[in-house]
């Protein structure tokens, strides 16, 4: 086809960006040069298309990748149709099978106690690491030690009478091996028999071709009617091993129905496919599971096979909000398609129902209060999860009525779950499930002696009873009902910190509190009381509309400004509650409830024109923030009701271009990601994000940005990347030339076999330096939040998976604050690195 010099320069522009997501799509880097020149002689091919656009591209790209992994699937059925005629090994295999045997035997009866009925329980067997634990009343570290040792005694024997390492007997042992296709590796060696999985192990632990790492999994009994990964009805899953081998990427090619293989170069039409597993809260595979994907263009659905794994046809790319829930009544989704590696992992357990009352201490019943259903953070230890949101669904929460009873459904019994109560005026708690579906669970809170309980009225301006009111003293925010009428907690206690003469850190705490009634587009009702007070009954009555502040933005040459953002510095504290799926704690602000926003703030117009409403009857400093240099002043002392405010912008010294490029340890730019310029002074008071300015750059295919004018002093660059990354301007010499690299996160878990080594891992880079790792953490029960610290936390020998630089090298473990081991380490990008020890 004839390019246009614009549609070829556009094309050049994106070259990296298609190198870059082909390597991320194929890990050999043969493969990704392949995927790359066909997507380019696809764009060069097309007559009706828009090239150098990056979804077409990306399409195409993937659409590619597809085509490679049929192709490859194919010639592996191939290559496997051709080797069955070499199924029946010839005679002198046969025999060199039954002398290696022989030989094996031989050593193995000759190994010491208790090394040999070790091994011959993990490997004759079949026993877990675990059950072999139990038997001999020892540690599951120490079962690992006799099999290393056991192994070690069995190589040393067959080296001394067969000529080494190199000699017949390990030959042997490699070609009976690959016999079965693509080398020795961990799924291949756990499908052999027993006397050759148990020379197998001895190969692989001692030549150093592969670690060897066993997951030891516990029973669990599945509702009647669905089957476990091997396919058996009804029955306890047996525990089993594993190990970890690389994953497919996420999305994967599918095998076509019939017919000829299709070529996908070019604007392809083929769906691209989200692939996944259904487990247990154990980690073993559930078969036979309906599950539906949700998303805005329909339900997708799917059912898991034999192995758990399941293949979700999508029309695009679905992010991690997208949920995906299982139907069938017997189950209850516990997570609903969190990432693992390239993998979307469904959590499911047999479904219960759960009844129970909430008491005081002297068995009153407490009428509505709040329960809620939790999955705690164990489980996500447990099965090598980042800890995330939990499928939420509908029955996980629930009231109690007058009497006290309330009744959850669906919910899951067992140790990793637990069920949240809280109520006015009494001290939030978590309970333990009972052991049986059926059991009713009694849940006891204790009045909390630090609040008071208040009740009271809202009025209209009108002196009727105001319905949907919002109510708070500061901390919990309660809605008035049909008659206006409320009950709410009020603390003593001010959440806040202070020191005392002593230099003591103290919890604050108030003798008086005020009471704050509003609603939008009223004036805020509100009256103090002092807590020691005898109780009262509050009237408080909400007033006309707010106030407002109307003006122009004008730069130094009184020309208007568009784009500029005004806010109010210090808003009004009303009240805090818990918001969406991850219970984040929101702090809501009185001028921010009348607005019905939390983002409170005005942008000025083409003609520099602007009205910053919901004010009360106050006087405010207002912060002016110029989204085009970043730039920030304040202009103090403004009525609210003021009008024909005229705000003068003036150039900061020190306003420079700024440009420079992102990416990551391996030298890759990192593309799209965001980067907002921010004051340091400024950092408890961010300008609100609102339409109409402009806050940051994106970085582009080569992981470039550009602030053509910029103010810089005391200004710093957050990086929005996971986690995000701080730079400080003043660190530069040149600023038009930055270079910033961020190391990937990767996933990491360390799991000991003895919770008693080690209490607490860090992570070293080449130097030795101490690392950062980002922790999800579960703050209260319902809220969410993460951590970055340099020291993590193993609870009963298993920590949390944590986001680690890709720069690790070394593991660190700790008892007490004392280094007890180190260990080499090599994180894995693409997927979770978990480490046994």
């Amino acid at each position: 086809m004839s390019l246009s010099p614009s549609e070829l320069e556009s094309l050049l522009a994106r070259d990296r960006w298609v190198r870059s997501l082909a390597r991320r799509l194929a890990a050999d880097p043969a493969t990704a040069e392949d995927l790359a020149q066909e997507t380019w002689l696809a764009a060069l091919s097309a007559r009706h298309a828009r090239p150098g656009e990056r979804p077409w591209l990306a399409r195409v790209l993937r659409n590619a990748w597809k085509d490679h992994l049929r192709g490859l699937g194919r010639r592996q059925r191939r290559e496997r149709a051709a080797a069955a005629a070499e199924a029946l090994a010839p005679a002198d295999e046969l025999v060199a099978e039954l002398e290696l045997r022989e030989r094996l035997m031989r050593a193995l009866r000759e190994l010491e106690e208790p090394l040999r009925s070790t091994l011959a329980r993990r490997f004759f067997r079949d026993e877990s690491l675990a059950a072999i634990a139990r038997a001999d009343g020892v540690a599951v570290s120490t079962v690992h030690e006799r099999l290393a040792r056991g192994l070690e005694r069995l190589r040393a024997r067959l080296d001394a009478e067969h000529g080494g390492r190199r000699g017949a007997w390990a030959a042997t042992m490699l070609a009976l091996g690959r016999r079965g296709g693509g080398g020795l590796g961990p799924l291949e060696v756990t499908g052999m028999t027993a006397g050759l999985k148990l020379a197998a192990a001895g190969v692989i632990v001692l030549t150093g071709v592969l670690g060897w790492v066993w997951f030891v999994r516990e029973p669990t009994q599945l509702p009647p009617g669905l089957s476990r990964g091997d396919g058996a009805v009804e029955a306890p899953l047996a525990a089993s091993s594993s190990a970890s081998i690389a994953s497919p990427p996420t999305l994967a090619a599918r095998e076509p129905t019939g017919g000829a293989a299709t070529s996908s170069v070019g604007p392809a039409t083929e769906e691209p496919v989200l692939t996944g597993r259904v487990v247990d809260v154990h980690d073993a595979p559930v078969a036979g599971v309906e599950l539906v994907l949700e998303r805005r263009a329909g339900p997708v659905t799917a059912v898991s096979e034999a192995d758990g794994g399941f293949v979700l046809a999508v029309d695009a790319e679905v992010s991690w909000w997208n949920k995906i829930h299982c139907t069938d009544e017997r189950l209850v989704t516990l997570v609903a398609g969190a990432s693992r590696g390239p993998e979307r992992l469904v959590i499911v357990a047999p479904r219960a129902a759960l009844a129970g009352r909430v008491v005081d201490p002297q068995g009153t019943p407490i009428a509505g209060a709040a329960l809620a259903f939790r999955p705690r953070p164990s489980l996500f230890r447990e099965l090598g999860l980042e800890l995330a949101p939990a499928a939420v669904q509908a029955g996980w929460e629930g009231m109690s009525d007058a009497t006290g009873a309330f009744a959850l459904d669906p919910v899951a019994l067992g140790s990793h779950f637990g069920v949240e109560a809280r109520a006015q005026g009494f001290v939030a708690r978590e309970v333990d499930l009972p052991e049986t579906a059926g059991e009713r669970l009694t849940v006891v809170l204790s009045p909390d002696t630090r609040v008071r309980l208040l009740s009271g009225r809202v009025l209209g301006p009108d002196g009727v009873p105001f319905e949907g009111a919002r109510v708070s003293a500061g901390h919990e925010i309660v809605t008035t009902s049909a008659d206006g009428r409320f009950e709410l907690a009020a603390h003593a206690d001010t959440g806040r910190n202070v020191q005392d003469e002593q230099g003591t850190w103290r919890p604050e705490t108030r003798e008086k509190v005020r009471v704050c009634a509003l609603a939008p587009g009223h004036a805020p009702g509100s009256v103090e009381v002092e807590l020691a007070a005898p109780p009262i009954e509050l009237v408080l009555c909400l007033g006309p509309e707010p106030l407002s502040i109307t003006g122009h933005v004008l730069d130094q040459d009184g020309a208007p400004r568009s784009g500029v953002v005004l806010w109010p510095r210090a808003l009004t504290p009303f009240g805090r509650e818990s918001r969406g799926v991850m219970g984040i704690d929101d702090f809501r602000t009185v001028e921010g409830e009348v607005c019905g926003t939390s983002s409170l703030g005005a942008v000025s117009a083409a003609d520099g024109s602007f009205a910053l409403g919901c004010l009360l009857g106050q006087i405010y400093d207002l912060e002016v923030f110029d989204s085009r240099t970043a730039g920030r002043s304040v202009v103090e002392g403004v009525h609210a009701g003021t009008r024909d405010l005229e705000v003068r912008l003036t150039p900061e010294p020190g306003t420079v271009r700024v440009a420079g490029r992102i990416f990551n340890g391996s030298s890759e730019p990192l593309v799209e990601v965001e980067v907002r310029p921010r004051r340091a002074s400024f950092d408890r008071n961010s300008p609100p994000l609102l339409v109409g300015a402009d806050y940051s750059r994106e970085t582009d295919a080569e992981g470039c940005f550009e602030f053509e004018a910029l103010a810089t002093q005391g200004t710093v660059l957050d990086v929005f990347t996971m986690p995000w990354v701080t730079v400080e301007l003043d660190g530069f010499s040149d600023l038009g030339q930055i270079e910033i690299v961020v190391p990937t996160p990767c996933e990491l878990q360390v799991v000991l076999g003895d919770p008693e080594m080690a209490d607490a891992f860090a992570v070293l880079d080449a130097s030795g330096a101490e690392l950062e790792m980002v922790e999800m953490l579960r703050r209260d029960g319902r809220s969410m939040a993460f951590t970055m610290d340099e020291r993590v936390e193993l609870t009963d020998g298993r920590s949390s998976v944590v986001r680690a630089p890709e720069t690790a090298r070394t593991l660190v473990l700790f008892r007490d604050g004392v280094e007890v081991l180190r260990r080499p380490l090599v994180l894995d990008p693409q997927g979770p690195t978990r480490v046994e020890l």
